[in-house]
């Protein structure tokens, strides 16, 4: 008896309801598995979700067992728009489970492994595709003309809700328990006195939070106050239409809340013109966040953002120059000294020279693997043309001949792949590192800047001081020998990311 497993899948519920229920699909598979010698050793199923992608649980799961267990001899499905209802994905996977020796099988569509059954089969999946775009085209012109007769076709924004009248048709109407929350924050926001961050905090006072019992993100609070929804207007596909819906805020109160988002972006965009050297580098110890960088009248920082679902850091304020002052002495200390950089050099050219050597006859044992599985695949095919083997071990064996030959084509492609240009960006590196100070003196700003972003992934800070450093490679491999020459000037600075073992100088 054979081995398979078993795959059932439906998108919708109407789907269960018109017979391709998850039970009917597996009852019809039990049947034909029975009749057909097998022997089910699991059944994968998936619960409304779509076939046009790969990225389902349940078959997930399956083709994960597919690679692990070499006693399964086939998948079972009812249909195959069960397994794919996508070309590529549909090949694809059908590949990985050819690969492994395992066939696909409908329970209800006679597909042989023939041509005329390949064709069959091309033509199912083609049908199944089309059906699901066209089902995709189907859905999108009804919310299209939904929207131009006024309605929304998707989730009411908060201060509305979704419902369905007797008929099964659905609109939106107001949403007693929050209309009036939104109503008073844009009253609020017209003030003038409340940021997004501030207003978070002060609705999620008056009971306006998240379905999770969360504040409203700045973003959200920006977001439904610039949405013309709340006064009517539909807004979606690059047009507009007056919606049939009621307005929460009337159209002098929106007008109001606009120009004053209007006037705080002049503002602001006046005070923070000025580039961070160090922006997006640095990381906060204490509360694990990126750092943010703003310029004030005193003038510029870097800071721990502010965040309502989270407490606010008690890290101070960081004045720039400080951290930039430690960045400078920091590349006079991490230089490597002639000497070490002669012993790097060294170092690098002898493990260029051993990979090199070690390919050659890698792939010289490649190819001749490749020579040989060939020739076996020549004899076997004359074999089975003189019928002097049966057309079961023709499949047996070619089968892992064209295994082996794929696998040493494979290996093949990644040795011959050229590796100079990586050794030769290795040498630029060690070039850039033994002259950081001066680079820096005489770089520009935007200059300067990238030469940070090349050296480091992560900068940590606590305390206004540079406490851990992360370099990117190869600078973690090049630097590696200086942290004790760094640990005089800086004791507590911590270096990560060494996947190389350190070699000492002589």
């Amino acid at each position: 008896m054979k081995n398979a497993l078993a795959y059932a899948r439906v998108s919708t519920k109407e789907q269960a309801e018109k017979g391709l229920s998850i039970p009917a699909q597996l009852k019809a598979i039990r049947e034909y598995a029975k009749s057909h010698d097998f022997c089910i050793l699991q059944e994968y199923t998936d619960l409304g979700e779509s076939a046009k992608t790969a990225n389902r649980p349940g078959f997930k799961k399956m083709i994960k067992r597919c690679q692990k267990d070499k006693t399964i001899d086939a998948v079972i499905v009812h249909k195959i728009d069960r397994f794919s209802r996508n070309n590529i994905d549909f090949f694809a996977y059908k590949a990985i489970l050819k690969k492994e020796g395992i066939r696909l099988i409908s329970a209800s569509e006679n597909i042989e492994e023939t041509p005329s059954g390949e064709f069959i089969e091309n033509v199912l999946v083609a049908m199944a595709q089309f059906y699901s775009s066209n089902l995709a085209e189907e859905v999108l012109k009804g919310m299209k003309e939904k929207f131009r007769k006024g309605e929304w076709p998707y989730k009411a924004p908060i201060g509305y809700k979704n419902i369905r009248d007797e008929k099964g048709h659905a609109y939106i109407v107001e949403d007693k328990k929050t209309s009036y929350l939104i109503r008073q924050m844009f009253k609020l926001y017209a003030t003038g006195q409340y940021s997004f961050a501030s207003l978070s905090e002060e609705m999620a006072e008056r009971g306006l939070k998240t379905k999770y019992g969360k504040h409203l993100s700045p973003e959200r609070i920006k977001s439904t106050l610039t949405n013309p929804f709340y006064i009517g207007i539909l807004r979606l596909w690059n047009e507009k239409r007056k919606g049939k819906h009621k307005p929460l805020v009337d159209e002098t109160l929106f007008r109001q809340v606009q120009n004053v988002m209007k006037e705080r972006k002049i503002t602001q965009d006046r005070w923070q013109k000025r580039d961070f050297l160090l922006r997006g580098l640095l990381y906060c110890q204490n509360c694990k966040r990126r750092l943010t960088a703003e310029v004030h009248e005193r003038g510029s920082y870097y800071r721990c953002p502010y965040n309502v679902n989270n407490p606010i850091c008690k890290e101070p304020y960081i004045p720039t120059k400080h951290l930039e002052s430690q960045i400078e002495k920091l590349y006079n200390l991490m230089e490597p000294t002639p000497r070490l950089l002669k012993i790097l050099k060294a170092e690098i050219e002898e493990v260029q020279n051993n990979f090199k050597a070690k390919s050659s006859n890698e792939i010289q044992n490649l190819k001749r693997r490749i020579r040989e599985n060939e020739a076996k695949m020549d004899t076997l095919v004359d074999n089975l043309a003189t019928k002097t083997i049966t057309p079961e071990i023709y499949k047996k064996y070619s089968q892992r001949y064209e295994k082996e030959i794929k696998e040493a084509r494979d290996r093949l492609a990644v040795l011959e792949k050229d590796y100079s240009r990586n050794f030769d960006f290795i040498d630029k590196c060690m070039i850039l590192a033994s002259t950081l100070s001066k680079l820096h003196k005489i770089f520009s700003f935007q200059q300067k800047k990238k030469l940070a972003k090349a050296l480091f992934r992560r900068i940590w800070v606590k305390n206004k001081e540079i406490k851990r450093i992360e370099l990117n490679p190869p600078f973690d491999f090049l630097l590696r020998n200086q942290t004790r020459k760094i640990h005089k000037v800086f004791p507590n600075l911590v270096f990560e990311h060494y996947p190389i073992k350190s070699t000492q100088p002589r």
